[in-house]
């Protein structure tokens, strides 16, 4: 995996923006220039044009908000991950550090091998 620099993620997060406004306003400059013989021929006023400019402005309020939720949720989950794995870490130190707990584990549990239950071995519990 390559681990880009917080500089680097934000310019290509800035890029990605940049290119998605200046994609939705291209489209929506071309649906203006056809709302122009449009408006003339249905004579429906400024309705057609309006809802043009109103849906590439909540497009482009969209992106730029999107992305920014985006990169707070990935930062969060990156957070917590790291925090997992040091707690993971923390335990495995302090069961291979403390004695109490070498006793405990036999050679089969070491090997990761079942060991075989045989009901006829077990002791009765004591009263």
């Amino acid at each position: 995996m390559n681990p880009q620099a917080p500089e680097e993620r934000a310019t290509a997060e800035q890029n990605a923006k940049i290119k998605a406004t200046s994609s939705i306003w291209a489209l929506a400059t071309g649906m203006l220039g056809i709302c122009i013989p449009l408006v003339a021929i249905t004579e429906s006023g400024v309705i057609l044009p309006l809802a043009v400019i109103l849906g590439a402005s909540i497009s482009t309020a969209s992106v730029w908000n999107k992305f920014g939720k985006h990169r707070d949720r990935h930062h969060q989950a990156a957070q917590q991950t790291q925090a997992l794995e040091e707690r993971v870490r923390n335990l495995e130190a302090i069961l291979t550090s403390d004695d109490r707990f070498q006793p405990q584990l036999t050679p089969a549990t070491r090997t990761n091998q079942p060991q075989p239950f045989n009901p006829l071995q077990s002791k009765p519990p004591q009263p």
